[in-house]
């Protein structure tokens, strides 16, 4: 369940007594989280009807206990239950404790609303996330694709009073880089970012490219990863268009021969998992990376040979250390392992 069916709960005002929240927008996490608050619990009953715990520091038969203590001078109550990590590694329940867990999840208490926070993917063979889910709900919190992203931005605009057009729009999303495959950066970030923006255009109530080039820093590492990318797919042009692009708006050839030593690094030790018969979800799981992102690398992994991959690894922490001591032109250097990746072929040794 998506966490959107979780708001038309709320809005409906059918929430079950038991939800499992999971995944790795914690901003839209907590958004909803706030949502239930103000709506299951009055103010001047707050000491009594919301309670937020710790579950890893919990015992079974605690957990038991708040989920079934009764709600003061309302019909229902709110208990979260952060860092519940049992849903996706085996706890260390007594016998009794667990028994009674299952139970009070059998047959949940109607008048408390219990919600579990999970960060890493729920464990089905563990069966609890199953369980909970027989009378309540596993909402995931995913990244956005590029849909609800674009919306989610337009409403966030709007909901500040600023206007903005289909082309600023656009500008902006690629300016912030959220979708790209390897991107990090989290929806907490960019909406600290349209806070920012919405402050600097209030006066006109209009969103202006200018106002983007002052908030939103340019993402060196979308930027940079795209440029891997290139190179990777043996597109040569593109690659060296693009590094003549980031080398005129001054980025630093150290910070991106960085950015394509960690790309070939985990290129590397996806190949190696994969010839030892690491599946892909496996992979994302080890390296925590995104499920699309571990995808799209071990495909790449796989167009290279393993030791040609350690030989641009080695040359390229070779190339750091002689720009870092004025030994070597950088661009230029830089410029001979991308086409060396390109075209497939051994770099000869920088230095030599």
């Amino acid at each position: 369940m998506a966490y959107k069916e979780f708001y038309d709960d709320l809005k409906s005002n059918a929430l079950k007594p038991l939800y499992l929240f999971w995944g790795p927008e914690t901003f839209l996490m907590d958004s909803m989280l706030a949502h239930a608050k103000k709506s299951l619990v009055d103010p001047a009953a707050e000491p009594f009807n919301f309670q937020v715990e710790n579950a890893d520091q919990l015992s079974a038969e605690e957990m038991v206990e708040k989920m079934e203590t009764l709600p003061f001078l309302s019909e229902r109550r709110l208990i979260i239950f952060k860092n519940s990590g049992f849903f996706a590694k085996k706890a260390t329940f007594t016998i009794s404790g667990e028994a009674a867990l299952k139970t009070c999840f059998d047959n949940p208490s109607s008048s408390t609303v219990a919600i579990f926070i999970c960060e890493p993917s729920p464990d089905k063979r563990l069966k609890w996330s199953e369980r909970l889910g027989k009378h309540g709900r596993v909402v995931s919190f995913e990244r956005l694709d590029e849909t609800e992203f674009r919306k989610w931005i337009a409403q966030r605009l709007k909901k500040g009073g600023v206007e903005s057009d289909d082309r600023t729009r656009q500008y902006l999303v690629e300016r912030l880089a959220y979708l790209e495959y390897r991107a990090e950066i989290s929806l907490q970030e960019i909406d600290q970012h349209l806070e920012v923006l919405i402050s600097l255009c209030a006066e006109k109530g209009q969103l202006t490219k200018d106002a983007i080039l002052k908030v939103v820093p340019q993402n060196l590492e979308a930027s940079s990863f795209k440029l891997v990318d290139a190179a990777i797919a043996q597109d040569l042009p593109r690659a060296l268009a693009m590094l003549e692009s980031l080398r005129s708006d001054g980025e630093s050839e150290v910070m991106l021969l960085g950015t394509l030593y960690k790309a070939l690094t985990q290129m590397h030790l996806i190949r190696l998992m994969s010839n030892t018969g690491y599946s892909e979800a496996d992979i994302a799981k080890r390296m925590s990376l995104h499920a699309f992102r571990a995808k799209i690398m071990a495909k790449q992994a796989r167009s290279f040979d393993v030791d040609l991959l350690s030989g641009y690894i080695i040359e390229a922490a070779r190339l750091d250390h002689w720009i870092k001591t004025g030994r070597i032109n950088a661009w230029i250097a830089f410029e001979a392992l991308l086409t060396s990746i390109s075209v497939r072929r051994p770099l000869r040794p920088f230095g030599t």
